[in-house]
């Protein structure tokens, strides 16, 4: 969902009344401004422990975060829980104000995943629209793989990290088969 002050910024967009959400400059120059300030508040804590801190923040701010619109647009899709939620909030601030952390993070079946692409075929991982999924790009990149992600962002960053992920945006009709 785009709201107004994103299209304003971006120029003329086409967009049905339900994609626009009306907010005040206002709101959105204080949620900015909240951002950059925790942003830059956490820097004080070194790199290596960033990642804890935001996990204890995150737990921490959970009822506030309970009350925007944005933690409910993601709790109705029924992928995350609270607390996954709230910390991709705090995630995304810390990674799109240049905050830089080190995820520590295990991944179940990554061994299949290295075998598969071991072969030299290419893999194909999909995973869902879920707070957290973009977790997935950063660990490719810890181990030494520099994946393609399909997004409309041309400035998504790998989490964390102040790197551009490599992304392709196709055509919305290249997703989709023609019927036979």
């Amino acid at each position: 969902m785009m709201n107004l002050v994103d299209s304003k910024v971006l120029g003329r967009l086409k967009l049905r009344p339900s994609q626009v959400r009306v907010t005040s400059i206002r709101e959105d120059s204080f949620l900015h401004t909240a951002e950059l300030c925790f942003a830059t508040a956490i820097r004080l804590v070194p790199r290596r422990h960033r990642f804890g801190a935001a996990m204890l923040l995150a737990r921490a701010a959970l009822p506030l975060f309970r009350r925007t619109d944005a933690y409910l647009e993601q709790e109705v899709k029924k992928f995350d829980d609270p607390q996954e939620i709230a910390l991709h909030f705090v995630l995304n601030a810390m990674t799109r104000n240049g905050a830089l952390f080190d995820p520590s993070i295990s991944v179940k079946g990554y061994e299949q995943f290295g075998q598969a692409y071991a072969a030299g075929k290419g893999v194909l991982v999909i995973g869902p629209h879920a707070a957290l999924t973009l977790l997935m790009v950063r660990v490719f990149h810890d181990r030494g793989l520099d994946p393609v992600v399909v997004s409309p962002d041309p400035r998504m960053r790998i989490g964390g990290t102040a790197l551009t992920a490599r992304r392709s945006c196709p055509r919305v009709r290249a997703l989709l088969c023609a019927p036979p």
